[in-house]
């Protein structure tokens, strides 16, 4: 098949790295991949090269806000391309033309990476994606059961549901200074490492891990949490940064964060809204341990006490009790849960699985069967 991929940015979060190793994926399977990166460029902080060299990668350098020439430009690439698959995530789909939507030559596919009103804030986007879904002009993917759920109340139709995947993790060249630095954090070596990869925004909540680890600071208990991330929103960085006490560290964005979970004990995702994220199925491979609110996807991923904990609520003291009790935690039921959490990836969320039910989908939508 021959697959383009149309994202809004190459960033380093969680859509866009999903679509970097699924297009890798495809391509070891044998297909022909393109990726159109609406804004950015090569850069240590965008995920530009990870990128098999083998797949066509053409950046149009958007400038913020919406851009008539990029409009202009992807659908000329798309109309003049040689594609048997279009697949959109998140943004994109808003800049790809009518005209080219209605062109039997293609198929879209177009996956929503979290909660359905989310994704879309526009009521007017809505009803026209609405449109674009009931006629099958483009076709709806979700990520997870509860994505589905909320897609399924926001657009009265069904979609197909596929669950994220991600690579493999493995320790980047750089880890032995990551592992000497987080030493170096720690107040002691029995002292507890919490780390938190997400960028500083509304929806990351990272206020409350602020809030329970202040908590766990005024009480003297033996842990420091990481947090790694770009900051989305300034005043909420200088919120928290200003409430933050000595056991926790802002790392800023990373272009190896994944080394720090294999040093971390718990990883820590504090959301108030999610999908499935990757950062979660990236701790599953590595072995390190969740600690996870109830948003979204997440709920469908976590099973308390056998691969992860996710707290009652969204409050300090639901997220304070479950970090206590990790704390409290015998060597021999971390060990199990280490297992489980290498099952859980290998079983459901490695990036092979994801790309093979995509792959299949795809053949499907182009063989025009009954693919409700």
């Amino acid at each position: 098949m021959r697959i383009l991929q149309v994202t809004p940015s190459l960033a380093n979060a969680g859509a866009e790295r999903f679509l970097v190793d699924i297009s890798n994926e495809l391509l070891k399977a044998g297909n022909s991949v393109t990726i159109i990166s609406l804004v950015g460029s090569y850069d240590k902080f965008t995920l530009s090269n990870e990128i098999d060299d083998r797949i066509r990668l053409i950046f149009l350098q958007k400038p913020n806000g919406f851009s008539f020439g990029v409009f202009i430009k992807l659908n000329n690439l798309i109309r003049n391309g040689q594609y048997d698959i279009i697949h959109t995530h998140t943004r994109a789909l808003n800049y790809v033309s009518p005209f080219n939507l209605l062109n039997s030559r293609f198929k879209f596919i177009h996956t929503i990476h979290n909660d359905a009103i989310k994704e879309s804030r526009n009521k007017f986007i809505r009803l026209f994606r609405r449109q674009l879904f009931r006629l099958e002009l483009v076709y709806p993917v979700c990520i997870s059961q509860t994505s589905y759920n909320s897609f399924k109340k926001v657009y009265k139709l069904n979609a197909k549901v596929i669950k994220n995947g991600t690579r493999k993790i493995n320790k980047s060249k750089k880890y032995k200074n990551v592992q000497n630095f987080v030493e170096s954090l720690k107040f002691n070596r029995k002292t507890k490492v919490f780390t938190n990869i997400a960028r500083i925004s509304d929806q990351k909540n990272q206020e409350l891990l602020i809030d329970v680890f202040k908590r766990l600071n005024d009480e003297s208990v033996n842990a420091i949490l990481l947090i790694i991330g770009g900051i989305r929103h300034k005043h909420i960085y200088n919120k928290i940064k200003m409430k933050a006490t000595k056991n926790v560290f802002f790392l800023g964005e990373l272009d190896n964060a994944t080394d720090y979970l294999f040093v971390s004990d718990f990883f820590c995702l504090s959301s108030l809204w999610e999908g499935m994220p990757i950062s979660l199925i990236e701790s599953f491979s590595i072995g390190c341990i969740p600690i996870c609110t109830p948003a979204g996807g997440i709920n469908n991923m976590l099973s308390n006490d056998k691969n992860g904990y996710i707290t009652d609520d969204f409050t300090i003291d639901s997220y304070y009790k479950a970090v206590i009790s990790c704390i409290n935690l015998k060597t021999k039921k971390i060990r199990n849960l280490k297992i489980s959490c290498n099952q859980s990836f290998d079983k459901e969320y490695s990036i092979l699985i994801c790309s093979t039910s995509y792959q299949k989908y795809f053949q499907k939508i182009l063989n025009n069967a009954n693919i409700t």
